[in-house]
């Protein structure tokens, strides 16, 4: 630390500024202010602060705790608890186990576990005055409070550790754990550490105020209301700085940052910053702060400051009685130059140091890595370019300066017609190699060639320019005002069509060639532009500059703000146009002040050393260390926080069984992030529904309807504005209950219903078919009886009668006579006819009487006779039932049928013929040892000029049976047909 800042620091320590002192390099600008009031809704009269281990930030009001993730408040209601849902806070205090403790007024103490239980502690056995004041836990799990006496904690009972007048007065107390174990208490009549040994308190300083630790381990007690801020003691060598991955507490008095420096609500307009030098000076701290500061001044939320803490993103936060304050560290370095305008001109020289001159007023600083502006002196400079050679030029109204580290060439820019020296407003520099141009307001383009000034128009160059960029050697690409891009070589012009990117903004020379527009960035392939493709329409447009850095990667200044392209990503762009470029962009919510200029004709972006990128915006001068970018690498905790339906509300934990009906509902989750919590991205899946993730983008709700009953798995994950992952996803159990109609034993009715129902239809269908073939059958029978009547009344009557006198007349013949004997012949024929038309009679009246094996040993026997060479038998099996007479008759014809072609075709030497008699069904056999059936008869199904096949199928159709015909393993052939028993029988077996 320089002589210098050491006396300013300790000369504001002995004064009471009224404001905090001017912002310098690193106060207010370096971090971006947000409020958020009741307008916004915050809670007023905050009064403690505290963020747990899953990332929440609790408030603690006088009408109870409210809790922000970085979006939106909401109001704590304590579970099983809800009068203390209102009651007073008066301190919070969050351990790295996730658990929150918090002191009501005027009681009880109560804690948050992680898990979400709420649990009161038991109160104290001795009268208290008042409520904790403050607390902290101890690294072995021990509570301590403190306010009316110190109270220990632990085993599930109070202890009273110190509780005389000391610890009674009205104001401040305070608690804190340091780095090295040491527990130290500050109450209004001065500090107090404790000697764990004997397990008292005793006194280190009569001054009192809060107390707070450095990221190294030192212990300060800051001092309230300007007072003395004293260092009380040195940490251990080799701690480490604060790790802020799990819980904070708020402090009353200050917080040190992790970077070091102290926020300090003991000012006139807290708070304000003292620099990390000047805190390390062994003694009082400045009351006001030293070097940058200020960083209270502006719009507030309130002047009464309560509370300070830095997040574990790094934000700080104050919280006051009218509102929330939040302070977010700013990626972008900020030069301290004024960012009301940006009438800069920018350039780097070949040593990498950066330049910046005032286009107006002439100033003109060299920029450190830090971005602080160092103060130029010499005469006015307007505009600044590199020349070819690496060195700078600078012009001013009647001269360029190209400097080098050797000398400094002074070029005369020309005289006025009278020949006297005229002022030129410049406008631009552009050194190509062989030609110096310079643009102005008074003399147009113009080019030195080393002896003297010439005009464009003298060296060929086309009309309409307006913006130019120097190329390889003694090359320039233009732009006109009709939409052409040219290359100016030596004059010779070689022209492209530029209007894909509408109005060019930007020309960046190398390999590729890239062209900006208000439309967007191109690379010239091939003779032509390709425009690129980003997922963000805005964040290619309106680019003025390109800077290249050591690692190769792009770094694009346009009109969204910058947008970083790494180099793996702008090759892949480059050589596919048509995919979509992938990058990231850091805006207005990075501390990026406006928008890239279009006023300077130059390249926005500028990098000396490869690493460093300092940007020419609407608002002036701000840049970005590459390698360090302030990247947010805390990672999100998704948290599902409720799931609605149409019937509710339901609070959602590991596990949520939904009502009956929900079979649509919407789940509302968050992940408290408070960096940039508008950037958090969420993806989710639910298992049983999604086959993959969905995105959800920045919302924070999703919903799913037509949802069958069952148990799911909800997983939600959680991305931050820098991509960093949550580290496990969070997993919600989701069941949905299903309605009575849903349930297992309301469909197990029904589907015995829809059985019932069935079954039912099937009797009454097959009652339908039975009463059709018994309607047929008594049909067929009445016919068959008519036929009999006929028979026996005309027919056989009829024959009769000739009987009668075919025998009167051979009675009147000779008995020896031949006519006799023919006659007796004929006689004893017409006798056997009327024989035969009685059976015949007989069958039609009663064929029901027949059992069905009687008709198939029937033509069992005809055959026998017939072919005595085959072996014939027959089997039934099961129970005997009569069959319809129907049925009889058409599955005897079939019996029949199949007996005589196995007989005549199949050369078989036996054949069976089986009657099996099932429950369910009635299915006859015939069986043969033959030659099997022919194939080509097979794939017909019927012998070509025979019937017989086809009959025995419609016969079956008739009956609603079942006809196969196959051959069998020993070969010969197998005829069946089944018939179901409710069509088959006349009646059950008794």
């Amino acid at each position: 630390m320089s002589i210098v800042r050491l006396l300013l620091a300790l000369s504001l320590s002995l004064a009471l500024l009224s404001p905090c002192g001017e912002a310098g390099a690193h106060g207010q600008d370096d971090y971006q202010r947000r409020v958020w009031t009741q307008q916004e809704g915050a809670p007023p009269d905050i009064g403690k602060l505290a963020q747990t281990s899953d990332g929440w930030l609790w408030l603690g009001t006088s009408d109870g705790v409210f809790r922000f993730d970085g979006v939106s408040f909401e109001q704590y209601t304590p579970p099983g608890h809800p009068a203390l849902a209102n009651r007073q806070v008066t301190d919070m205090h969050a351990t790295d186990n996730g658990d929150l403790y918090i002191s009501y007024f005027p009681l009880p103490v109560a804690v948050v576990r992680r898990d979400g239980r709420y649990e009161v502690l038991p109160p104290t056995a001795d009268t208290r005055r008042m409520t904790p004041l403050a607390m902290l836990v101890d690294r072995d799990g021990a509570l301590w409070t403190i306010g009316d006496g110190i109270r220990r904690f632990a085993d599930g009972r109070w202890t009273t550790v110190e509780n005389d007048a000391t610890w009674a007065a009205f104001g401040h107390y305070d608690l804190l754990l340091d780095q090295d174990g040491r527990l130290w208490a500050s109450s209004p009549t001065g500090t107090w550490r404790l000697d764990r040994t004997r397990g008292r308190f005793h006194e280190v300083s009569s001054l009192a105020g809060g107390l707070t630790e450095e990221p190294n381990g030192d212990v300060w007690l800051l001092g309230l209301d300007g007072g003395r801020a004293v260092r009380l003691a040195r940490a251990s060598r080799g701690k480490g700085q604060l790790a802020h991955d799990n819980a904070i507490t708020s402090r009353f008095a200050g917080q040190f940052a992790s970077n070091g420096v102290l926020w300090t609500l003991g000012c006139a307009a807290p708070p304000c910053l003292v620099d990390e030098e000047a805190s390390s000076v062994d003694g009082a701290l400045p009351r006001e702060g030293a070097g940058p500061a200020g960083v209270g001044r502006g719009s507030a939320a309130g002047r009464q400051r309560l509370a300070i803490l830095e997040d574990r993103e790094s934000n700080m936060w104050v919280a006051s009685n009218d509102g929330l304050i939040r302070f977010r560290p700013k990626r972008f370095i900020v030069t301290g130059m004024d960012l009301s305008d940006d009438l800069y001109s920018i350039a780097s020289d070949r040593s990498g140091e950066v330049w910046v001159a005032h286009t107006v007023e002439g100033k003109r600083w060299r920029l450190a890595p830090d971005g602080t502006p160092v103060p130029q002196p010499g005469q006015p400079s307007y505009q600044l370019a590199r020349g070819r050679d690496g060195n700078l030029l600078m012009a001013g109204k009647q001269h360029i300066l190209r400097v080098s580290e050797a000398a400094v060439e002074t070029i005369p820019l020309p005289s006025g017609q009278d020949g006297k020296p005229r002022i030129h407003r410049s406008m631009g520099l552009l050194d190509d190699g062989k030609l110096l141009w310079s643009e102005s307001l008074d003399a147009g383009s113009i080019a030195w060639n080393g002896r003297g000034w010439v005009t464009s128009a003298e060296l060929g160059l086309p009309k309409g320019v307006y913006l130019r960029q120097a190329g390889d050697l003694g090359q320039q690409w233009l732009a006109l005002t009709n939409g052409e891009l040219v290359l100016y070589d030596d004059t010779r012009l070689t022209r492209y069509d530029a209007t894909l990117v509408n109005v060019v903004t930007g020309i960046f020379p190398g390999h590729p060639l890239v062209v900006a527009g208000t439309s967007g960035v191109a690379v010239l392939k091939h003779g032509k532009l390709h425009l690129l493709h980003s997922s963000n329409p805005n964040a290619l447009r309106s680019v003025s500059g390109l800077a290249v850095t050591a690692n190769g990667d792009r770094w694009l200044n346009g009109v969204a703000g910058v947008v970083h392209v790494r180099a793996a990503d702008w090759k892949r762009a480059v050589d596919r146009p048509d995919l979509p470029l992938r990058h990231e962009l850091f805006g207005v919510t990075d501390g990026y002040p406006g928008r890239a200029s279009l006023l300077s004709r130059q390249n926005t972006a500028i990098t000396g050393d490869g690493r460093h990128v300092w940007f020419h915006s609407t608002n002036g001068i701000v840049g970005l260390d590459s390698e360090h970018v302030r990247r947010n690498t805390v990672s999100p905790q998704p948290i599902v926080q409720q799931v609605t339906t149409d019937t509710g509300r339901f609070d959602a934990g590991k596990s949520l069984r939904l009502p009956p009906g929900s079979d649509s509902f919407r789940l509302h989750f968050t992940a408290p992030m408070l960096r940039q919590p508008e950037h958090t991205r969420f993806e989710y899946r639910l298992d049983g529904v999604d086959t993959d993730w969905r995105d959800a983008g920045t919302l924070r709700t999703t919903s799913y309807t037509n949802i069958a009953p069952g148990a799911y798995v909800f997983r939600l994950r959680a991305i931050n504005e820098d991509g960093v992952y949550s580290k496990e996803d969070t997993v919600l159990q989701l069941s949905v209950a299903p309605t009575f109609v849903q349930s297992m034993p309301f469909q197990v009715a029904v589907s015995i219903m829809v059985a019932a129902l069935l079954y039912t239809l099937y009797r009454l269908r097959v009652f339908y078919l039975t009463s059709r073939l018994a309607e047929r059958y008594r049909i067929k029978l009445s016919e068959r009886e008519r036929i009999a009547r006929t028979l026996h009344d005309t027919f056989l009557q009829t024959i009769q009668a000739l009987l009668l006198r075919l025998g009167t007349l051979e009675r009147n013949l000779p008995d020896d006579g031949r006519a006799r004997q023919q006659l007796q012949t004929m006689l004893d024929d017409v006798e056997r006819v009327i024989e035969e038309g009685r059976d015949q009679v007989q069958a039609l009246r009663a064929p029901q009487a027949r059992m069905f094996e009687e008709v198939i040993q029937t033509c069992i026997d005809e055959l026998r006779i017939l072919h005595p060479e085959i072996e014939f038998a027959l089997h039934s099996e099961g129970a005997a039932r009569v069959l319809v007479g129907e049925v009889i008759e058409e599955m005897g014809q079939i019996a029949c049928e199949a007996l005589r072609n196995a007989s005549a075709h199949a050369r078989a030497s036996r054949i069976v013929a089986s009657v099996r008699y099932g429950r369910r069904e009635c299915v006859l056999t015939v069986q043969d040892d033959g030659s099997g059936l022919d194939p080509d008869v097979a794939a017909l199904g019927f012998r070509t000029g025979h019937w017989g096949l086809i009959g025995m199928r419609e016969r079956a159709s008739r009956i609603g049976g079942r006809l196969r015909i196959e051959g069998t393993a020993n070969g010969g052939t197998t005829v069946s047909v089944s018939l179901s028993g409710a069509s088959a029988y006349l009646r059950r077996a008794a």
